[in-house]
């Protein structure tokens, strides 16, 4: 019997439903924090109503209910009075909710803000009797991510009856942080921590409860880190790999342009660790047209040289294969597109001096078999594609390169899992996402970092405008010119349709692609070829848009943030990004590097629908900069203390509560703690130690 069925309330029925939720312990259901909270805080009056939150608020029903539909959706709608002012109050597919509200009925109603054309508006409240309100009033009630057959009420009674079963959770309960540290720290128990995390008694309970188990994240990962440093920094390939200073220079001279003073920086810095036998572990960090890619290319050509092999492993198959002609073109200047058709059907490419290959999902299987068999036997120097690099049936002769384009799209197993197909390879990660340096030295201190802050002398900037909802027909006319000039535009857009949002938010007021392509068609008529792309969409039919807008078969892609990130299109020159403020800064930082990527002129347009101040603010630094490790340092100032309930960003570090940006004051501290406790040699707790053996045995650390 499984240790589930143990607990009051589950059955088999029950047990199958937790399992789907990734519960298999009783140690998953205490680790199963809430992904938010139900806040009950004092009464607003709705003159003081700021668009964007959820406010509570005592009023009367002025007028009576209003049922309609919109497509499929149903739509209940009254006016609410509280004496101060006025507010439309909305019920999206909660047609039953007519029958309870009445022309002067007194209650309490809790909703989001949010504006329209005709003014600001109350959507999907809750409605509470005064006195029922007054009496859970400065209480959290927890909310769990749920599956098909679970309520959130019985989740919290199963949690319940667990966290109170102290027998049950003794071994989870052992404390295994020193006292001093949970002084020094001002840190409660874990036992109390657990407890009220789910169950917390007010706002201030559940952060004091919500510190000590980010602490304990990120503390875990800091101390597996700093037990890491050692290892990969002194542990290098068996052979020294003494590269002369004129290959690279061979390298740099095929080049059509001059490198940036970063980038030649970056290289040397590469080989210097080549010739003293040191394995490369190393973050090229640079912003969207910095330059990291040829810096990744020219360490791997070099490599070559010594007849070893380089695996460039990217998240797409846009990406990968638009690398391999990127590789293609710098070994040869005589390619017209029509042999790139040919040596993509084959997937091989080789100029006597260097062999490269193209290797993804949709390789064809006689093609597949033959990358195989001349990657064994050692004829192919540099292997591109995805996933597919680290297929159990791929064999390499003699990995010596791992190279990881936009890091943050792969899980660290699955980078891990290219490494070991080789001999300790040295490893070069790239990310187009500039980090705070603060915040890299933490997140990668058992690397060494190269910054690419300079740009190419002939990039020109891009152009920046915020505009509101009244503009958005100068924006038509903008993108019709940039049109007229033979080039093409984005309009990005929060959702996919009315029923499918790809964004947490109220129902209303969001721009969704479906709808927005046939306004847009509307206004540019026939001549001007507009499609649609969206996370929804099959691989295929994604891969499909993307390859016609490259080739100029599209003027207007209207799209939600699936497009590619890294994806040249250097013919792209506009960008239209909807509903902007519900973005986060570093999101339309990257949204805005799809264009710019020519030699043309490129825009930027951000409409701001919420106005509000949060929305105003992020905005300004964007209109002033196109600095990614500018707007990288901004947004981390302004992210401030965070969402209080301390929205999840684990990515691929595997944290449940941490956000590395939020909480960067305890990312500081505990990595100073962890490394006293290295230097110290303190002795590490049971628990503690198989904690810190899942983060090394896992590959949890980069």
């Amino acid at each position: 019997m499984g240790e589930l069925l143990s607990i009051k309330g589950i059955g088999s029925k029950v047990e199958k439903y937790l399992n789907n939720l990734g519960i298999n312990s009783i140690k998953d259901l205490v680790y199963y924090f809430p992904r938010d909270y139900e806040s009950f805080e004092d009464i607003k009056k709705i003159f003081d109503a700021t668009v964007g939150e959820v406010i509570t608020i005592h009023a009367i029903v002025a007028t009576k209910p209003s049922l309609f539909r919109k497509g499929v959706t149903s739509i209940t709608s009254v006016w609410l009075d509280d004496g101060t002012a006025r507010i439309r109050a909305y019920w999206f597919n909660i047609p039953f909710v007519n029958k309870t509200l009445n022309v002067g009925m007194n209650a309490v109603f809790r909703g989001k803000v949010s504006s329209t054309k005709s003014g600001i508006v109350i959507s999907q409240c809750k409605i509470y009797k005064k006195e029922t309100y007054d009496l859970v009033k400065g209480s959290l009630l927890p909310i769990y991510s749920l599956t098909k057959g679970l309520t959130n009420e019985r989740i919290k009674s199963i949690i319940s009856n667990v966290l109170k079963d102290d027998a049950l959770c003794s071994e989870i309960y052992e404390e295994y942080l020193p006292k001093y540290l949970k002084d020094e720290r001002n840190l409660c128990d874990i036992s109390y921590a657990f407890k009220h995390i789910h169950f917390p008694d007010n706002l201030k309970d559940m952060q004091t409860a919500r510190k000590r188990i980010v602490y304990d994240e990120l503390f875990v990962y800091s101390l597996a880190m700093q037990s890491n440093i050692d290892k990969t920094k002194n542990k290098g390939r068996n052979e020294l790999i003494n590269i002369d200073i004129d290959v690279l220079d061979k390298y740099i001279k095929r080049l059509p342009f001059n490198l940036t003073n970063d980038q030649e920086k970056a290289l040397h810095d590469i080989i210097n660790d080549l010739k003293t036998c040191k394995k490369i572990n190393r973050l090229i960090e640079g912003d969207v047209g910095s330059g990291k890619t040829i810096v990744a290319l020219i360490t791997a050509f070099i490599i070559s040289e010594k007849k070893l092999q380089t695996a460039f492993m990217v998240p797409t198959e846009v990406l990968a294969e638009q690398h391999f002609i990127s590789t293609i073109k710098f070994l040869s200047n005589n390619i017209n597109n029509d042999n790139i058709d040919l040596f993509i059907a084959d997937g091989i490419y080789s100029n006597g001096e260097h062999t490269i290959a193209l290797l993804t999902g949709s390789t064809k299987l006689k093609q597949r078999k033959n990358i195989l068999e001349k990657l064994k036997n050692g004829n192919i120097d540099i292997l591109i594609g995805t996933h597919a690099l680290f297929s159990k049936d791929v064999e390499y002769k003699d990995l010596a390169l791992c190279i990881i384009d936009e890091q943050h799209r792969f899980g660290v197993k699955q980078r891990k899992a290219l490494e070991e197909k080789s001999n300790n390879a040295n490893v070069l990660i790239m990310s187009a996402t500039p980090i705070p340096r603060t915040l890299a030295l933490l997140m990668y201190g058992n690397m060494d970092i190269s910054r690419l802050i300079d740009k190419p002398k002939d990039r020109l900037r891009i152009l920046n405008y915020v505009a509101n909802v009244n503009e958005r027909e100068k924006a038509y006319k903008a993108i019709k010119k940039q049109i007229e000039l033979m080039h093409q535009a984005y309009v990005i857009c929060p959702a996919i349709d009315k029923e499918n949002e790809e964004i947490v938010g109220s129902f209303a007021n969001y721009q969704n692609v479906k709808d927005y392509s046939k306004i847009l068609k509307d206004y540019f008529g026939p001549k001007v070829n507009i499609d649609i792309l969206h996370g929804k969409m099959k691989p295929k039919e994604k891969y499909d848009i993307m390859q016609r807008f490259k080739n100029g078969e599209i003027d207007i892609l209207v799209s939600t943030t699936v497009i590619e990130v890294g994806v040249d299109v250097p013919n792209a020159t506009f960008i239209m990004i909807e509903d902007a403020g519900v973005f986060g800064l570093a999101e339309l930082h990257q949204l805005r590097g799809r264009v710019g990527r020519g030699n043309f002129q490129s825009y930027a347009l951000f409409v701001d629908t919420t106005r509000t101040e949060k929305s105003t603010k992020r905005l300004k630094v964007l209109l002033n900069s196109n600095d990614g490790f500018y707007i990288a340092e901004e947004d981390l100032k302004l992210r401030g203390s965070g969402d209080i309930f301390g929205i999840k960003q684990s990515g691929n570090m595997d944290f449940k509560l941490a956000d590395i940006y939020t909480d960067i004051k305890i990312f500081r501290e505990a990595s100073v703690d962890a490394k006293e406790f290295i230097d110290k040699n303190i002795e590490i707790t049971n628990d503690l130690k198989n904690k810190l053996d899942r983060h090394l045995k896992m590959g949890l650390i980069i």
